[in-house]
């Protein structure tokens, strides 16, 4: 009998805020895989956060996409909550293989800032913001089956919109619920 050897593969748990500390583990550990690990090889992202900084988020993002360019097998999976930031994360992950835990949350609102300083500073900290806000539109528009004109009235509601894990899969956020 012929039995198929499985890829070699690494499982990573991303638990917590987005912010620096986080990235600054989770990076690493995708970089690591280059030196340790064949393309093919499956990588597992368990997320499970309520979102954080916006620059961190698309250095994660960023970061699944090269190793997926490169031929990494990265699946992403959702456990209790992804929120925010963590959405463009989970719907990163390989095409088909993204999963969602049944009574798991997403959340997504809008691009949310807070600063202090001169009326010029305030305007150029807005002008960053909706950059960076049409930068997630078109990412999560990228990675999933929401159009532009959806996921901005979405996000133009400007209360937090919770999905289930069966709106998620709709949305093409998410694959399978597990």
């Amino acid at each position: 009998m012929d039995s198929e050897i499985e890829p070699e593969g690494l499982s990573l748990l991303f638990h917590g805020e987005i912010d620096d500390d986080s990235t600054a583990d989770l990076l690493p550990a995708l970089l690591s895989v280059k030196e340790t690990l064949s393309k093919g090889s499956i990588i597992n992202i368990y997320i499970c956060t309520p979102g954080g900084c916006a620059y961190n988020m698309f250095a994660i993002y960023d970061t699944i996409r090269i190793m997926v360019a490169d031929g990494y097998d990265v699946r992403t999976h959702a456990l209790g909550r992804v929120m925010s930031g963590g959405v463009l994360m989970l719907a990163a992950g390989k095409k088909g293989t993204r999963t969602i835990a049944k009574n798991t949350r997403v959340m997504i609102h809008s691009i949310a800032g807070e600063n202090l300083g001169t009326v010029n500073s305030l305007q150029s900290d807005m002008s960053e913001i909706k950059s960076i806000q049409k930068q997630f539109i078109e990412s999560l528009v990228a990675e999933s089956k929401l159009s532009q004109r959806q996921l901005k009235r979405m996000m133009g509601r400007n209360v937090n919109v919770y999905l289930s894990s069966e709106e998620a899969v709709k949305f093409g956020i998410a694959d399978l619920i597990i």
